[in-house]
């Protein structure tokens, strides 16, 4: 039953990648998504070799994997379509209201859909885009990008979901 609770709360997080033009991005935001068995991926706003190459090749990841990648024009279709109860927009320290709470996620999602964005141009996420939600950051010394940051953010929410898994209520 402990595993089951833990699937369904880790399938209330869909993680977005906004904005993106590289493929390879793409390909190795759906890889670390997938590799810390986050089920859902939308990405929104993609362009160039994003759009033409990064796209299909990560749709194809997770066909393999029995993953989900959703493919929307823009970030507004992302919300209309799943209703969010909540959203994070990871920015930098300068831009973001506080440090990511892996632990407040986790609450968050026990109410539905959660989404966790990352911007994937070199400026990240507009100020009127992160006004859609709760600016955050990770407490970093420096910038480590969009990938990294996504990567040690999903990282912290898998490890706060497998201690809620093993402690009991």
């Amino acid at each position: 039953m402990e595993n089951m609770v833990f699937f369904l709360m880790k399938n209330n997080f869909f993680i977005i990648l906004h904005n993106i033009g590289s493929a390879r991005t793409v390909d190795l935001f759906a890889k670390a998504c997938y590799g810390l068995d986050f089920s859902n991926v939308i990405v929104t706003k993609a362009s160039s070799s994003a759009a033409m190459a990064g796209v299909p090749e990560a749709q194809k990841l997770a066909f393999k994997q029995g993953k989900n990648l959703l493919f929307l024009a823009d970030l507004s279709d992302a919300i209309e379509l799943l209703k969010p109860v909540f959203l994070y927009m990871f920015a930098p320290k300068t831009h973001a209201e506080r440090v990511f709470s892996p632990e407040e996620a986790v609450e968050k999602a026990k109410n539905g859909i959660v989404f966790l964005i990352f911007g994937g141009s070199l400026s990240g996420l507009t100020r009127k885009e992160l006004s859609q939600g709760l600016s955050v950051h990770l407490d970093l010394p420096g910038d480590i990008g969009t990938l990294g940051v996504a990567t040690i953010a999903l990282f912290q929410l898998h490890n706060q979901l497998k201690t809620q898994e093993t402690t009991p209520s």
